[in-house]
């Protein structure tokens, strides 16, 4: 009788195990390292690798209670998920993990490792900043209510018209001008990090990754009546970069805020291929730079155009269609958007600037 074949909750030093004897996916002197990756309520789910060789694999582990009430949980849909993975692994593989095995007393999909495709869990974290845990009297939430609701609470309260600042997907951004289409003309614009002018990154050929991950709400947002003001990478926050060693220049004192900077770096370097360059290594400071597009605008140059977001073929999915030369040739009451750029002349600047300001904000605010 296998130790696998009656079902328990692996722990990671357990998942190892489970690579090595039951899977026997890495040698039984292999140096592995083990680190839970999923932050989900149903499913357990581990990276395990070698550190020698960084081989690796995910295994996805289904529970038979909720990780957060402890209440009793089928867990038919494992063995569900496993069999459309094993359907689409011989149909469309390309577009699905390799399935390696499945458990069905440990309810335990085996499957291939795609970080490489560096999805934003990978990138950042499951928490988004780096794995960093938080002093405990930061960890709780600010409000209760779902975040459209709370901005809208705080925008109607606001006396002046508000700019939106969105640095990730814009769910909650259609979310607000679905639920309350009032705040609109609240609302000055919002400045967006994404789109881009051709296609980039994570999961898909032709759509920016904040687009990806929701092109339905991208697309209802945007083309919603509100003006954006939109940097995109090629345009903008791939030109504003930093080296480590110019973190650590900034942000090496004992304040525990520096040195949360410090490890979300650290970290943000070793997922983004920071370390690559062999010269001097060094990131672009994506979500800050767009920031600065609001305090210091002089160093910034915008262009009105129209964008559209692809929501109806498979294979363009989440395209952003900014047409800044106008060859749809459509009136300028069409155009939705500012396309952000920068001032070549004052790139230097800017970079030096965006560090203080994010220095600045981290002291402020936590």
């Amino acid at each position: 009788m296998s130790a696998y074949d009656q079902h328990f909750l692996m722990s990671t030093e357990e998942a190892m195990a489970y690579a090595v004897s039951y899977l026997k996916y890495f040698p039984a002197d292999a140096a592995l390292e083990c680190r839970e990756i999923g932050d989900g309520n149903i499913n357990y789910v581990f990276r395990v690798s070698d550190k020698a060789t960084g081989r690796s694999l995910v295994i996805k582990q289904a529970d038979v209670l909720l990780r957060s009430s402890g209440r009793r949980l089928d867990t038919r849909h494992s063995r569900i998920e496993a069999q459309i993975l094993a359907y689409y692994g011989r149909t469309a593989p390309e577009y699905v993990p390799a399935l390696y095995d499945y458990n069905e007393a440990m309810c335990a999909i085996a499957m291939e490792d795609i970080s490489a495709y560096r999805t934003s869990p990978y990138i950042h974290g499951v928490n988004g900043i780096g794995e960093y845990q938080m002093p405990e009297h930061h960890r709780e939430a600010l409000s209760p209510l779902p975040a459209w609701d709370l901005a809208y609470e705080k925008i109607m309260a606001c006396p002046e018209k508000v700019t939106y600042v969105a640095l990730g997907s814009l769910t909650n951004v259609a979310n607000l001008f679905c639920k309350h289409p009032d705040v609109k003309p609240r609302l000055d614009k919002v400045v967006y990090m994404g789109c881009e002018l051709r296609g980039n990154v994570a999961g898909s050929q032709c759509a920016s990754v904040n687009i990806f991950h929701d092109p339905d709400a991208a697309k209802y947002a945007i083309e919603g009546g509100v003006p954006f003001h939109i940097c995109t990478s090629s345009q903008v926050t791939d030109h504003v970069k930093v080296t480590m060693r110019e973190l650590e220049a900034r942000f090496g004192g004992d304040d525990w805020r520096d040195r949360m900077i410090l490890e979300l770096f650290r970290y943000y370097f070793g997922t983004t291929g920071g370390y690559d360059d062999p010269v001097e290594p060094r990131v672009s400071l994506h979500d800050p730079s767009t920031v600065m597009y609001l305090i210091e605008p002089q160093y910034f140059t915008g262009r009105r155009c129209y964008c559209g977001i692809e929501t109806a073929g498979i294979e363009t999915y989440g395209y952003s269609l900014i047409d800044i030369y106008n060859l749809e040739e459509r009136p300028e009451s069409e155009f939705n958007i500012v396309l952000v750029g920068l001032r070549e002349d004052t790139i230097s600047a800017l970079q030096k600037a965006t560090m203080g300001g994010l220095e600045a904000a981290i002291h402020q605010t936590c």
